[in-house]
């Protein structure tokens, strides 16, 4: 995937800033300080022109420590600098867009309006975990993600394996097979070759995992062989858990691991 700069909105951007002989806006006194930095908001509702305006598709804005902001528009994800200036939401150096193809064409059309929206300085309004961004005639409405998608429990989730990784060499995605559980102080993975199943200590978001046992084999291929041993190797020791949403990452201190959602 590529990126390139959303040029009709920087021209907008640049044109705004050379308008009259005053200087452009400089940043408020706290700059960046206002914004929900660190937090994640998925957008619940729309409108335009006074009426309800359907999204095609997830959209989400996320504002990093450092200020860069990202916006995922349902098709492709933009993100720039940017500060919060009397009060509205303002790129430094225009938005950078990755040019994946959007496809059914509704997309498109909805990261059109999306990006309309958040490069005409729309103004940002907080309260809780409800985030508005208004512009002239359209808004868009956001919750923080905690609350519209929390976690899921680490304990009691039944976790499907999509995949293993390798600090080293990097991801291998694989049709989801198989799936785990952690219950009880116990682990059992139900994958395609046969079942691993074990004490697993959870102390946080870290888990003692082991000695596992081995049930009996059952038919299965090459490749699933190579998964099965990957994460029966990662599943053995001190392993670190991250959840996002509901997405599970399991990475053993060796720097291997193996990645999961929840299970339909």
């Amino acid at each position: 995937m590529t990126v390139r700069p959303v040029a009709g909105f920087l021209v907008l951007l640049v044109g705004l800033a050379g308008c009259g002989s005053a200087p452009a806006p400089g940043p408020s006194a706290s700059g960046t300080a206002q914004l929900p930095l660190g937090r994640t908001f998925k957008a619940t509702g729309a409108s335009e022109g006074g009426r309800d305006r359907p999204l095609a598709a997830k959209a989400s804005i996320a504002f990093a420590a450092d200020g860069t902001t990202s916006v995922a528009t349902g098709c492709n994800t933009a993100s720039a600098k940017t500060q919060l200036r009397d009060g509205k939401l303002v790129s430094v150096d225009g938005f950078v867009i990755t040019a994946a193809g959007c496809s059914p064409p509704d997309r498109t059309d909805q990261q059109q309006f999306v990006m309309q929206v958040v490069t005409a300085q729309p103004e940002l309004i907080l309260d809780g975990d409800v985030l508005l961004l208004r512009g002239a005639n359209a808004e868009i409405r956001f919750k923080d993600r905690r609350v519209a998608d929390p976690d899921r429990r680490l304990e009691g989730t039944r976790w499907q394996v999509t995949g293993t990784f390798d600090a080293q060499v990097g991801s291998s995605i694989a049709a989801p097979q198989g799936v785990l559980i952690l219950s009880g102080g116990q682990v059992r993975y139900t994958g395609p070759c046969n079942d691993l199943q074990g004490p697993a200590a959870v102390t946080g978001m870290t888990i003692t995992i082991g000695p596992l046992t081995t049930g009996p084999a059952r038919p299965c291929d090459p490749d699933q062989q190579r998964l099965q041993a990957s994460v029966g190797n990662i599943l053995a020791g001190l392993v670190r858990a991250t959840v996002t949403t509901n997405a599970l990452r399991l990475e053993h201190q060796n720097g291997t691991g193996v990645s999961l959602v929840e299970a339909p």
